[in-house]
């Protein structure tokens, strides 16, 4: 394991990662020019079934300004490489296989490379660094790949693009109406909030000597929210991405009674079709005293018994956590969020994405 300053010689490092990667190298770079791109060809060219994704802008005025280049995204493709778009991109970040994690202020241009002061970090073998990276980038993905749009890039988009850029070059500089297109992507500041999310309930208690698994319906992973047929809200807490820590009502390893966190997921949020069923009920008993539901993605579960999992009276010796007997879901203090991130990164988790 070795954390690496990089302020010289990013082209260095740069190019040790790419000899060292077999599997799988993902790429966030809001600029591209094709002295960077010749690296990852020749790569490709060595180890032609390696898997290639790239993250980037495609904007009007960076490619008038040469700050990024049609062509080398047009021999990128030509590699079978992937090219999502997102706009507004900021983030620079390389993963290679599992094993490195380079994340700092270089782009995958020359002056990123050579020219240009910059500074970096890189991350080599250290796994809770780079899980997290690598699910930061699985996000910009699922989210260039959510709905009905999709934003990856084709040869037919460069090419409308490269006549559409000769009709106004002459006009660059007096131009207002450069177009960017991409998928857009709010910060959303409540969606960085932890959330405790309860299961169970202290008179229907979850078997502690058993391990928890996720809950299926209809082929999604989901989990429940109250419902008030007087009062019919939707859970506006549980909205689009928020962190969910799974909580379930059961024992602890001392046979107390205790709410277990038992993983994390993030939630697709609610809507006006998810409403919980007669079927639900039958199929998921616990789930009789609640009304809604939302699909979850990214989940990550401690593969124990419940009783052996994180006890949220524990985490309540240490940090804030508030009153959770009133309701089945409680938002956490950004402090409490990132100590109980911690305690689950320290465990062995089994990851739930897709139902086969």
């Amino acid at each position: 394991m070795s954390i690496e300053f990089i302020t010289k010689n990013h082209e260095t490092t740069i190019k040790q990662a790419f000899k060292f990667a077999n599997n799988e190298i993902r790429i966030i770079s809001p600029f591209i020019e094709k002295y960077a791109v010749k690296i990852w060809l020749d790569k490709i060219k060595t180890t032609p079934k390696i898997k290639n994704i790239l993250i980037t802008k495609f904007c009007d005025k960076d490619f008038l300004s040469c700050s990024n280049d049609l062509n080398a995204l047009r021999k990128l493709i030509n590699a079978n490489v992937e090219i999502y778009l997102i706009k507004n991109l900021h983030t620079k970040l390389y993963l290679f296989d599992n094993n490195i994690s380079i994340t700092g202020s270089a782009n995958f241009t020359m002056g990123g490379l050579i020219n240009n002061v910059e500074y970096s970090v890189k991350f080599e073998n250290e796994q809770e660094y780079n899980k997290r990276c690598s699910q930061y980038f699985e996000y910009l993905l699922n989210e260039c790949n959510n709905g009905e749009s999709k934003y990856k890039l084709t040869l037919e988009q460069i090419n409308k693009k490269e006549s559409e850029l000769e009709s106004i070059k002459n006009d660059y500089n007096n131009s207002n109406e450069f177009k960017s297109y991409g998928k857009e992507i709010k910060n959303k500041k409540e969606n960085l909030i932890g959330v405790l999310k309860f299961e169970y309930t202290s008179d229907n208690r979850a078997d502690s000597n058993k391990e928890y698994f996720p809950n299926i319906y209809k082929s999604s992973y989901f989990t429940c929210a109250p419902y008030n047929e007087a009062r019919p809200m939707r859970p506006k807490m549980l909205s689009k991405d928020k962190l969910l820590f799974i909580t379930v009502m059961s024992k602890d390893k001392n046979g107390n009674n205790a709410p277990m966190i038992v993983g994390r997921a993030r939630t697709y949020g609610f809507n006006e079709k998810n409403i919980a069923t007669a079927e639900m009920h039958k199929e998921h008993e616990w789930t009789k005293v609640f009304g809604f539901y939302v699909n979850l993605y990214n989940i990550e579960i401690i593969g124990e018994p419940i009783k052996n999992c994180i006890s949220l009276l524990d985490v309540k010796q240490k940090m804030p956590v508030p009153n959770w007997r009133q309701g089945s879901y409680r938002q956490l203090e950004n402090v409490t969020m990132e100590y109980i991130n911690n305690l689950l990164d320290k465990r062995k988790l089994k990851t739930y994405n897709k139902i086969y």
